[in-house]
């Protein structure tokens, strides 16, 4: 809403953007601030939408592909707890016979 303000008194969106570094990276800002000079902002939108949705996409893969042994090793001992919690009282009661 302040980039709205800001841009209907005639100001840039890139020094708004520019100032919030923790929320826009610089790349970002710098992208826009060519877009804004050379008339192709929303070109220029594009592309970093683009850019950062690929690199999202990128990074849940390679999470999900980080915690698949993670999982399959807690899927394990889980399957091994269960079939010792089911055959020692089995085995118990044979022995007692």
């Amino acid at each position: 809403m302040q980039i709205a303000e800001e841009v209907t008194k005639g100001g840039a969106v890139s020094p708004y953007l520019t100032k919030r570094q923790r929320l826009f990276p610089s790349m970002v800002s710098q992208m826009v601030a060519v877009g804004e000079t050379s008339g192709n902002l929303s070109e220029t939108l594009l592309y970093l939408s683009d850019f950062y949705d690929s690199e999202v996409t990128e990074t849940t893969k390679n999470l999900a592909s980080t915690l698949e042994p993670l999982i399959m090793v807690v899927m394990g001992a889980m399957v091994g707890f269960i079939a010792i919690a089911i055959i020692t009282p089995i085995y118990e009661i044979t022995q007692n016979i």
